[in-house]
C-alpha cells in the first residue's frame, strides 16, 4: 500500500492519497464439464458477439478460437493450454473476470493545545478526516470469439450478467469506503512541541485509515466469494457453454 502525505503549519488540510489496492481479484463464470460434440454454427446468432454493456464498469476482451463450439469450449477451459482464468483456491478454470481497484485521497484538519497539567509533553494534537475523495475502477474481462452460435450468445449475455455483479460489489466497496472513513478521528496526541505532535497524530490517523481500509476490503473480498457460491461463478445466471 503506497502513502503520501504532505503537513505543513499552514496546510492542514493537505490531501493524502493512497492506494486501497485491489478490492478482489474476483472469479469469472464458469463452464459446465464435458467438451464433446462438434458445435457448428447454428441460426439466430451473433457473429463476432461483444457481450452487452457493463453499467459502472469497464468491459475488456480475450480473444479465444475454434471452427466449432467444442473447440472454442477447450481453448477455454482446457487445464493445461485454456486462455481462461484458474481460480488459485479449486484450480478451476473460469471464463471471465472482474478486477476492481479503488484510489482515495483524504484531507484532515487538526488542532493543537497545550496541556495544563504540566506533564512532560506540553503540546497536544486531536486530528480528524474533512473529505474523502475517492474513485474505482472495475473492470470486467470476458471473452471473444469472432464465430456465430446461438448458445455462446446465451453464455456470453450469463457472463456479462454475472461480472455486472462483481462490478456493483465494487462500486458499494467504493461507496462504503468514502462513508466509513469519513469523519475518522484521532485522540489526542500528546510530545515535547506542536510540530512533534501533529507528526505523530498523522501517523496515528493513517493507521486508523489503514485498519478501516483492511476491515472493508475483508468484508468486500467474502461478499464477492458468496456471490460466487450463490451464483456458481455465474451458472445459475446462464453462463453455461456446453457444446453437446
Amino acid at each position: 500500500m503506497l502513502i503520501t502525505y504532505a503537513c505543513g503549519e499552514n496546510s492542514p488540510k493537505d490531501p493524502v492519497s493512497i492506494d486501497a489496492g485491489s478490492g478482489g481479484n474476483t472469479a469469472g463464470a464458469g463452464g459446465s464439464t464435458g467438451a464433446g460434440g462438434s458445435g457448428g454454427v447454428t441460426p439466430n446468432c451473433i457473429e463476432d458477439n461483444l457481450g452487452g454493456e457493463i453499467i459502472g464498469g469497464d468491459k475488456t476482451h480475450y480473444f479465444v478460437s475454434g471452427n466449432t463450439l467444442a473447440e472454442v469450449y477447450e481453448d477455454i477451459f482446457d487445464p493445461i493450454t485454456g486462455k481462461g482464468f484458474k481460480d488459485s483456491k479449486t484450480g478451476k478454470i473460469h471464463a471471465a473476470k472482474t478486477d476492481c481497484n479503488v484510489d482515495y485521497s483524504f484531507y484532515y484538519d487538526f488542532e493543537t493545545y497545550l496541556r495544563i497539567d504540566g506533564g512532560q509533553k506540553p503540546c497536544c494534537c486531536d486530528m480528524w478526516v474533512t473529505k474523502i475523495e475517492s474513485d474505482y475502477e472495475a473492470i470486467a474481462t470476458i471473452p471473444r470469439w469472432p464465430g456465430c452460435d446461438a448458445k455462446w450468445d446465451s453464455f456470453l449475455e450469463g457472463v456479462v450478467k454475472h461480472e455486472q455483479g462483481h462490478v456493483d460489489l465494487c462500486q458499494d466497496y467504493n461507496r462504503d469506503l468514502v462513508e466509513d472513513l469519513t469523519g475518522t478521528k484521532t485522540p489526542p496526541q500528546c510530545a515535547i512541541n506542536c510540530d512533534i505532535a501533529k507528526f505523530v497524530a498523522l501517523n496515528y490517523l493513517v493507521n486508523l485509515l489503514d485498519a478501516k481500509l483492511d476491515l472493508i476490503t475483508q468484508k468486500y473480498a467474502g461478499l464477492n466469494e458468496d456471490y460466487d457460491q450463490q451464483t456458481n461463478h455465474g451458472e445459475t445466471q446462464g453462463a453455461v457453454l456446453n457444446p453437446d
